[in-house]
């Protein structure tokens, strides 16, 4: 418990420390950022295509024939945040403003590791929405900038993969966040759960085999609380996945958790009698 309140502490301060070194967002740029206004964020932010920013990235750090005050109010713009500490960039992922979220992010890539009040990524925020293109298109334009973010933590303790895991959302950027780093499936939150985890006991079912064809040795791998994925398939009364278990990974029936209870331990003591009824005449019982 005292770890809990002093790891909770130490977040709060971090957000905190990070507010006070950013500017807040201008009332106009919050609202062309939430309409998607192009002209006046293209004006005020600089804003180029992604195909020319890269070259100007090369060249130098400020766009050529840039004034001072110019670039001044660029980096303002950038660099500012709402009361609840979203950037433009935050704000114009949430909306689905997507082209021009490109624009944002390759101005600067920072940008999409910036954390809000909450903690929460830019990325935390895609996942949330469920707004595929988006990652989709930010995995392609630098994959190094997103594998650095991916590890990246909310108050919670939750990756973007777990967000995504928790809404059910982009089982195919699951799968591309999961090869681009394969150890934040891995990953647990402050109570334990992995996106995994997460994504069984909600019962997204399809999402969970997405996962496991990416990772198969995440079938076969133990839980903080002991069990193993196929046992809180069981415990949750979730047969499709149970018997998707039952046809791909033939030794399932054999994993014990930490008190030595099998699948079918877990759909008994939690009555769900269609479990054993169904994988009985896949497996025998061994108690």
């Amino acid at each position: 418990m005292a770890e809990n309140i002093l790891s909770s502490r130490t977040e709060t301060a971090k957000s905190e420390m990070l507010q006070q070194h950013r500017p807040i967002m201008q009332l106009r740029t919050f609202n062309a950022a939430i309409k998607g206004d192009a002209d006046y964020l293209t004006r005020y932010l600089g804003l180029h295509e992604p195909e020319e920013v890269k070259v100007t990235i090369r060249a130098s750090q400020s766009p050529p024939h840039q004034t001072e005050e110019e670039h001044q109010t660029v980096q303002f713009g950038l660099g500012s945040t709402t009361h609840f500490g979203d950037t433009v960039l935050h704000l114009l992922i949430t909306e689905m403003h997507n082209e021009l979220a490109l624009k944002v992010f390759t101005k600067d890539m920072s940008l999409l590791k910036a954390s809000n009040n909450k903690l929460e990524t830019p990325l935390h925020e895609a996942a949330k929405v469920g707004n595929e293109e988006v990652i989709h298109n930010l995995i392609r334009l630098s994959p190094s900038v997103v594998k650095d973010v991916l590890g990246e933590t909310n108050g919670n303790g939750d990756t973007a993969l777990h967000v995504a895991a928790n809404h059910n959302h982009l089982q195919g950027v699951v799968c591309q966040l999961m090869r681009l780093d394969p150890q934040v499936a891995y990953k647990r939150n402050k109570q334990g759960f992995s996106p995994l985890y997460i994504a069984i006991v909600e019962g997204h079912t399809s999402l969970v085999r997405t996962m496991l064809e990416v990772d198969i040795i995440l079938a076969c791998t133990k839980f903080s609380d002991g069990t193993f994925p196929v046992h809180v398939a069981a415990r949750m009364g979730n047969g499709a996945l149970v018997e998707h278990y039952s046809r791909e990974y033939p030794d399932y029936a054999k994993l014990r958790d930490s008190c030595g209870r099998n699948l079918f331990h877990m759909a008994a003591e939690h009555r769900h009698s269609k479990v054993l009824t169904k994988e009985t005449h896949h497996c025998t019982w061994q108690q």
